[in-house]
């Protein structure tokens, strides 16, 4: 499930509307009244966590503007992560090297060493992109022989994505925050699925507007990433591939 991540916290006055209800005028005539432990205090309290509470008093926070009532306001985000997916990166099945599976092998069997499974990336990702494991059998009755008499392996370059959705939620107690404007829920966002397996990505963001979530609000796009060092899997002929992100 998601965990907080604290944006922004203030424990004191930055209006007269909020929370005056019943008070005296003296009391919420201050407007510029700021807690300056208010975000190291909340962050300590809930940051990665499920739920906290957060008592919104001057035992906490210490009193940053005696005589006024104050209250405490935090900007937050969910934080929800998915399990980890494979992702491919490259693949083949057939020979680029005259030492790999070689133990045991004739000579004749080992140096044709430009054998390209044409094939390979496409059956490679048909069965294991966007699973958590898969087992792919290195064998010629999946990929079709590219190289008749030599012995082959496969060879398999991916990483392990793990995708964080941000799910924006109104501030307590805020008179800045007007409406909440978000699309989530798709299972794969727009931009991590084009910017997969790159060192780097370029996405328009006008390609991510439809349908429009809010029209007439001026938008911005949250995603965050991970860069993930490739893995690779050997597998020698007749044994099987088993890839899994754990």
């Amino acid at each position: 499930a998601g965990v907080l991540n604290i944006l922004s916290a203030n424990y004191g006055r930055t209006d007269s509307t909020t929370c005056s209800a019943g008070r005296y005028s003296e009391q919420i005539t201050k407007t510029d009244c700021y807690g300056t432990n208010t975000l190291s205090e909340v962050t300590n309290r809930c940051e990665g966590k499920s739920s906290c509470v957060v008592p919104a008093a001057n035992s906490v926070f210490s009193d940053p503007c005696y005589g006024t009532y104050k209250y405490l306001s935090i900007k937050y985000s969910c934080v929800v992560h998915r399990a980890g997916v494979l992702n491919i990166l490259s693949a083949n099945y057939g020979r680029t090297d005259s030492t790999t599976c070689s133990a045991g092998r004739y000579s004749e069997q080992i140096t044709k060493t430009d054998c390209y499974g044409t094939n390979t990336l496409s059956e490679v990702t048909n069965r294991c992109d966007g699973k958590s494991s898969c087992v792919v059998p290195a064998t010629n009755s999946v990929f079709s022989d590219p190289c008749y008499g030599t012995y082959k392996y496969l060879s398999i370059k991916y990483s392990c994505v793990v995708h964080s959705e941000f799910l924006f939620y109104p501030v307590p107690y805020s008179s800045t925050e007007i409406h909440v404007c978000s699309k989530s829920g798709d299972k794969t966002p727009p931009a991590p699925k084009e910017c997969n397996g790159l060192r780097q990505c370029e996405f328009k963001t006008d390609t991510l507007g439809s349908p429009d979530p809010c029209n007439g609000t001026d938008k911005y796009y949250n995603t965050t990433y991970n860069c993930i060092k490739g893995q690779t899997s050997v597998t020698c002929e007749g044994d099987n591939a088993v890839l899994t992100c754990g």
